[in-house]
C-alpha cells in the first residue's frame, strides 16, 4: 500500500461470528473484525491487535477490504464496479481455527473478500466507518447511507461505528513555494475549533475536527436509530490524541526520554531538545501517520490505536494490558504504558458516544468517582424556571469563568522558609507564604506526616540524592501556623507511600505497605498536629492500584484523580516558564474549567549552591524538593491569578473538590412561587459534616431590581447585583432559601 493520507482513510471495522456475535467482553470468545480503509487500518495493525486482545482470551478474526487514501465514496464506486483491491485476513488454517494471513502478497484463498461479500455471507458485531469529511461531505454521508442500509437490508451488522480521524501535519515551503518540511500543529487550538469559519479547513491540513464528526454521527442516529434500533457508536481517535496532546504538555506522559535513547523506533518524531512540550506531534512518523510505511511497525501511537479498539469494542479498561503486541513490552516502560492506557480509558469510558459509559461501572477496577446516584423516582435538577426567569446553580463559585488551584506535594520546609537550614531553623517566612500574602492566593499543602512525627524518617523518593532527606518539612508549627494563614494542609499518605500496583503483581503494591494504615495514620495525624482533619488527599507518585480508589475514597472525600476531566494540569517544576503556566491559565479560562497547577517545592538559593557543589550527588541533599520552580515563574503566575480574580474561581484543592461534588449531586425545588417571592430548596445527599461548602445560586429576572432580600433560615444572606441577574451563595441542606420581591 502506498503512503496516502491518514486523512483520507476510510475504516470500516466490522466484529463478527459465523455462528451470532459473541460477546467480545467476555473471555475465551471470537471477535472477529472487518475493515474497509487504507494506512490506518496497517497502522493498528490488525495482526497486533490480534496479538493484544488475545491477553484477554479473546480470538480476534478479521478480514478487510483495503485501498490507500479511499474514502467511504470510492471505497463504494469499487463495489459497484466490481473491482477487485486488497483484502488482509484471518485465512491461515490453524487446528480448528484461522490465524492472520500475510498483508501483501498472499496467496491463500480467502474466507470473507470484499465488503459486499462479507456481509451478504457473515453475521457480524459491529460495523466501524472511517468518513472522509472533505472535499465533499454529502457525497461522503451518502456513501455512508449505502453501507447502513447493506447493513440492514442484510441484517448483518450488530452495532455500527463511526471512527474519527486526526489532524495531518503542515507542509511548509520555502520563498520559491517548495516544500522545506513539516511543520507543527497546535491540537487545543484546533480540535474543538470551527476551521470553515476560518477558512483553514481547504489547507489540506485535516478532514473535520470534532464537531464535525459530532454533528455527522447526529445526523446519522436522527435517520437510522430507529431502523437499526440503538444509536451508531463511535470511535474517538481524535478526541483521545486530543487529550494526550494536554497529558504531554503538562508533562503526565513518564518515561519518554528514555524509551527514545533505548529504542528510538517506538517514538519516530521524538526531538531530544523540544521532548513532550511539543505535545501528539511526537505521535506523527510522517505528515500522516503514526507509523512510517508499510505502517506495521510498533510505536506508542499504534500501541494507543490497539488501546482505543479494545476499550471501545470490548468495553473493558485496557489498564493492565502489556505492550508485548507492539514491541513496547519492556518493564522499564511500564509508567508509561500505564499513563498511556489510562489516558485512553479516561476518554473513551467517558465519551458521550462510544457507549462504554453504561458497561464502565462493572467493566473496569479503575474507575474514577462518579456523580451520585440518583434515588429512584426523583429527577434532580441544578435549575428551575420561574414565572418572570430562572434560578440555577453555577458552574464555579460566585459565578466565575474557571477555577484554579497551586498545590505543593512533599511539604518541604524550604518552600516556606527559603532560608531554613538544619543548624538555623527559625527564619523568617516567605515563599508561598509571602505569595499567598501577597496575592490573596490560598495554597494547599499535601504532606506526608510520618516525616514530622519522627523527625529522622526519611520518606521514599526514588530520586538521588534524595528530594525529602529526613529532617526537611520541617515541625508542626510551621504547618499550624500555615493552616492559620488560610492555606489547606492534606494528606500525601502517611510515609509518602506508594500505593501503586506492583508490576509484576498488580493485587500488590509496589511499596508493600499497608494502604489502610497509610491513609488512616495520615489523618490521626495532621488532625493532632494541626487540629483540623484533612479532606483532600494526593496520592504518592501518582494513581493508586484500581482496587484501593474505594478505601482512598471512604477516608479522603476529596481524591485527585477523580476530577480530571474538569481540569487541566501543569506543573510548577524546573522546567517551567512563565508563558507556559500562564499559556495554561488561558487556556482554562477559555474552557471554563479547574486549573490544577501540581508541584513540590520552590528553588533557593541555599539549594543552588548545594547541588553547585561538586560532591553534591555523593553528600548532597535536595533540601527544596523534587524539580522545585524558579520563584520568579511560580510570583509571576500568581500576579497573573489575581489579575484574573474577577474570573477565577481561586480555592484549596479541598474546596474546589468539595464545591464540584455538591454541584453535581444536588437537587433544587421550587417550594412555591408567588407574586412577592418564591422559596427553594436545595439538597444533596453526600455527608453534610464534610459536604457543607456554599453553593452560588445565580437568580436572573426580567426586572433584576424586584428582589429585596434572600434569607436562609434566619439568616440574611449577602445578594451581588449585576446587569440582569444576582448572585448569592447559599447552604445545601441549610434549609429553605426564601426570595422576597419588592
Amino acid at each position: 500500500m502506498n503512503q496516502m493520507l491518514l486523512r483520507n482513510a476510510c475504516l470500516a471495522i466490522i466484529a463478527v461470528s459465523g455462528t451470532g456475535a459473541a460477546d467480545p467482553a467476555e473471555t475465551g470468545k471470537v471477535m472477529s473484525v472487518y475493515w474497509v480503509g487504507n494506512s490506518l487500518v496497517r497502522s493498528i495493525t490488525p495482526t497486533r491487535l490480534h496479538e493484544l486482545v488475545a491477553e484477554k482470551e479473546i480470538d480476534l478474526q478479521f478480514g478487510s477490504q483495503l485501498k490507500g487514501g479511499f474514502s467511504l465514496a470510492k471505497h463504494w464506486e469499487v463495489l459497484e464496479k466490481g473491482e477487485v483491491i486488497r483484502y488482509w485476513e484471518s485465512n491461515k488454517p490453524r487446528g480448528d481455527g484461522f490465524e492472520p494471513g500475510r498483508p501483501d502478497g498472499d496467496t491463500l484463498p480467502k474466507r470473507f473478500g470484499s465488503f459486499w461479500t462479507a456481509h451478504k455471507n457473515h453475521k457480524w458485531d459491529a460495523l466501524v466507518l472511517l468518513p472522509f469529511l472533505a472535499p465533499d461531505r454529502e457525497k461522503e454521508y451518502q456513501a455512508l447511507r449505502k453501507f447502513v442500509d447493506y447493513v440492514i437490508e442484510h441484517n448483518s451488522a450488530k452495532q455500527i461505528y463511526l471512527c474519527q480521524s486526526w489532524i495531518g501535519l503542515p507542509v511548509l515551503r520555502d520563498e520559491q513555494g517548495r516544500r522545506a518540511g513539516l511543520g507543527r500543529v497546535d491540537y487545543q487550538a484546533v480540535w474543538k475549533s470551527d476551521l470553515r469559519q476560518k477558512r483553514r479547513l481547504d489547507s489540506g491540513l485535516l478532514t473535520g475536527v470534532q464537531r464535525d464528526y459530532y454533528k455527522l454521527i447526529d445526523r446519522a442516529n436522527e435517520e437510522f436509530a430507529d431502523r437499526l434500533g440503538k444509536p451508531l457508536r463511535m470511535i474517538p481517535f481524535g478526541d483521545i490524541v486530543y487529550e494526550l496532546d494536554k497529558r504531554l504538555k503538562a508533562g503526565r506522559i513518564p518515561g519518554l526520554a528514555e524509551l527514545y535513547e533505548r529504542d528510538p523506533r517506538r517514538i519516530p518524531s521524538w526531538d531530544p531538545k523540544l521532548g513532550d512540550k511539543v505535545g501528539a506531534n511526537i505521535l506523527y512518523a510522517d505528515r500522516h501517520h503514526p507509523v512510517a510505511a508499510p505502517h506495521l511497525d510498533g510505536t506508542i501511537a499504534t500501541y494507543v490505536m490497539g488501546l482505543m479498539y479494545y476499550s471501545v469494542l470490548t468495553g473493558q479498561s485496557p489498564i493492565g494490558l502489556s505492550g508485548d503486541a507492539y514491541d513496547f513490552g519492556n518493564a522499564r516502560d511500564e509508567p508509561l504504558r500505564r499513563a498511556l492506557q489510562t489516558a485512553v480509558w479516561d476518554v473513551v469510558r467517558k465519551h458521550p458516544y462510544t457507549g462504554v459509559q453504561a458497561r464502565a461501572a462493572g467493566a473496569s477496577k479503575t474507575l474514577r468517582r462518579t456523580k451520585p446516584a440518583t434515588p429512584p423516582g426523583i429527577k434532580r435538577t441544578t435549575s428551575a424556571k420561574l414565572r418572570n426567569g430562572t434560578i440555577s446553580i453555577t458552574p464555579w463559585k460566585d459565578d466565575k469563568t474557571a477555577a484554579v488551584t497551586i498545590f505543593s506535594s512533599d511539604g518541604m520546609i524550604r518552600s516556606i522558609k527559603s532560608q531554613w537550614t538544619p543548624q538555623n531553623p527559625n527564619v523568617p517566612y516567605d515563599g508561598f507564604y509571602k505569595l499567598g500574602k501577597d496575592y490573596s492566593i490560598p495554597f494547599t499543602f499535601f504532606l506526608p506526616p510520618r516525616a514530622l512525627d519522627q523527625r529522622k524518617y526519611q520518606p521514599r523518593s526514588n530520586v538521588t540524592p534524595p528530594a525529602q532527606p529526613a529532617g526537611s518539612m520541617g515541625t508542626w508549627a510551621d504547618w499550624q501556623f500555615m493552616h492559620a494563614a488560610g492555606h489547606e494542609i492534606g494528606s500525601h499518605t502517611y510515609s509518602h507511600a506508594d500505593l501503586r500496583p506492583d508490576k509484576l503483581d498488580p493485587g500488590k503494591t509496589r511499596s508493600g505497605a499497608d494502604p489502610q494504615y497509610e491513609l488512616q495514620q495520615a489523618i490521626v495525624s495532621i488532625e493532632k498536629g494541626i487540629g483540623v482533619r484533612p479532606i483532600s488527599i494526593n496520592p504518592a507518585f501518582g494513581p493508586p492500584a484500581g482496587q484501593l480508589l474505594g478505601l482512598f475514597r471512604k477516608h479522603y472525600p476529596v481524591v485527585r484523580g477523580d476530577d480530571d476531566a474538569l481540569q487541566i494540569l501543569v506543573q510548577h517544576r524546573d522546567t517551567a516558564t512563565t508563558e507556559e503556566l500562564i499559556g495554561r491559565l488561558n487556556l482554562a479560562i477559555a474552557q471554563n474549567k479547574w486549573l490544577l497547577v501540581a508541584g513540590h517545592g520552590i528553588r533557593t538559593e541555599l539549594g543552588r549552591e548545594a547541588e553547585a557543589d561538586p560532591d553534591f550527588i555523593r553528600n548532597g541533599k535536595r533540601r527544596d524538593g523534587y524539580r522545585p520552580v524558579e520563584y520568579p515563574v511560580m510570583e509571576a503566575l500568581c500576579r497573573k491569578v489575581d489579575q484574573q480574580r474577577d474570573r477565577l474561581f481561586i480555592g484549596c484543592y479541598g474546596d474546589v473538590g468539595r464545591y464540584v461534588r455538591e454541584r453535581d449531586a444536588v437537587n433544587m425545588e421550587l417550594i412555591r412561587e408567588s407574586e412577592n417571592g418564591f422559596v427553594v430548596d436545595i439538597t444533596h445527599s453526600l455527608d453534610p459534616r464534610v459536604f457543607d461548602y456554599p453553593l452560588t445560586l445565580k437568580i436572573s429576572l426580567r426586572d433584576a431590581g424586584s428582589v429585596s432580600s434572600v434569607t436562609q433560615g434566619d439568616t440574611v444572606l449577602k445578594l451581588t447585583r449585576r446587569s440582569g441577574e444576582m448572585i448569592v451563595n447559599v447552604k445545601p441542606n441549610g434549609g429553605s432559601i426564601r426570595v422576597t420581591l419588592n
